[in-house]
């Protein structure tokens, strides 16, 4: 599904719009900026789907990048539930439905997902609320299929990690993976003043929740470690690393990373 819409001029005394992109965007998702539309106080003159906007909200801006997603920006003087709720709300008269992750780092209370059908749109719905000052709210619509959030019906390709969730009121930006059967591969990027060896001790707690068994760790420097090895549903035995960094030079900025390979045993 495409979507065409005009750009919005930024006036030549403003950040320049590659910087103000590049300077939004996680690095891992950068997108091309010649083919991405910022539009500045309003929503893409197009949209795939109809999108609720809570009353009073105020629209900061919007984003579409050639990648078939569109990201819309606004502050409403709400509480983050309050907005879920209406979210929750307002879809469910429209066929979306609420969708959650069983397996790998999932979102903490900051943001809900909702899907259609299997190769539906995905819509995103953040919220962030600012000590003394409105709550800030995302809005993410993937229309790409391949991308979508919704293309999979379970979380059976993130085999065997367990669920593990990052901390109540971090930010995130961004989860990775790498899927391949016999290795998987997850991370995430946090906003937090938990150091490394925190982080590490939260995650390890989760680990140990789902039968994992913690065989070595420690700290070298902003890198909090550790090692496991742990059998899955299915009696394969694997081994597992958990990795937390502080990352140099970007105040409260977090990397953390969990990975599983299967035994050389079970290897064919």
């Amino acid at each position: 599904m495409s979507v065409s819409v005009q750009a919005t001029e930024v006036p030549s005394d403003n950040i320049p719009l590659s910087l103000a992109i590049r300077l939004l965007t996680p690095i891992s998702d950068v997108p091309n900026v010649e083919n991405t539309q910022v539009f500045v106080g309003e929503l893409p003159d197009k949209m795939p789907v109809e999108l609720p906007i809570p009353k009073n909200a105020k629209i900061l801006g919007s984003m579409v990048t050639e990648e078939a997603c569109i990201d819309i920006l606004f502050d409403v003087n709400q509480t983050s539930e309050q907005v879920f709720d209406f979210y929750r709300e307002s879809l469910a008269n429209n066929n979306w439905s609420e969708v959650g992750q069983s397996r790998g780092i999932v979102w903490g209370s900051d943001r809900i997902t909702f899907c259609r059908g299997l190769l539906s749109p995905s819509l995103t719905v953040s919220a962030y609320t600012v000590r003394e000052g409105p709550t800030e709210v995302r809005l993410n619509v993937n229309t790409d299929q391949e991308k979508s959030l919704c293309i999979r019906d379970d979380d059976d390709y993130r085999k065997p990690l367990p669920k593990l969730v990052a901390p109540f009121g971090v930010r995130q930006y961004g989860t990775s993976g790498n899927y391949m059967g016999t290795s998987t591969i997850e991370s995430t990027t946090l906003n937090t003043d938990m150091n490394s060896s925190a982080l590490e001790i939260y995650f390890s707690d989760q680990l140990k929740e789902a039968n994992w068994t913690r065989l070595s760790g420690g700290q070298n420097g902003p890198l909090a470690w550790s090692t496991w090895i742990f059998m899955d549903e299915d009696g394969l035995d694997w081994s597992g690393q958990l990795f937390a960094l502080e990352i140099p030079k970007l105040e409260n900025q977090r990397w953390v990373l969990v990975q599983a390979s299967l035994a050389e045993s079970h290897k064919r």
